[in-house]
């Protein structure tokens, strides 16, 4: 996963609503963008085995207006299926977004799904050409 880290602790950190718990001795601060990986464990919380703090200007973070774009994260900030984040990253979808292995009602549910949507941002919000739910990240 990737996004902003929020409410950092000496055992966890939040990116979105995703819980990451941290190994021992890990110091990160909130606002870092990171990229995580790791295992989900019983209560859905990501076990972090890699964590790699990304300079804010990194690409990745900063598409262009236009740009094929795609992201892998879980849902967080659910206003609807129009109107939600991936991670820290704003999306939404239209009626011609293809939906692989689920549906527009799926992106409400609880605990929040991962996913990787592919699209084209326009005014810095991921308009989802194909959405993948996906098992884990």
């Amino acid at each position: 996963v990737k996004g902003i880290v929020e409410n950092p602790t000496a055992t966890t950190i939040n990116i979105g609503i995703q819980v990451v718990n941290i190994p021992a001795g890990t110091v990160v601060t909130a606002g870092q963008r990171v990229e995580v990986e790791g295992t989900l464990n019983a209560l859905g919380q990501l076990v972090a085995t890699t964590i790699t703090v990304e300079a804010a200007e990194d690409a990745a973070f900063v598409p262009a207006a236009g740009q094929e774009f795609h992201v892998e994260g879980y849902i967080s900030g659910f206003v609807s299926a129009t109107q939600f984040n991936i991670g820290t990253t704003p999306a939404s979808t239209t009626a011609a977004t293809v939906f692989i292995g689920g549906t527009a009602a799926d992106l409400s549910a609880v605990p929040a799904k991962a996913v990787r949507a592919e699209g084209v941002m326009t005014g810095g919000v991921l308009v989802a050409r194909e959405i993948t739910f996906l098992t884990a990240l």
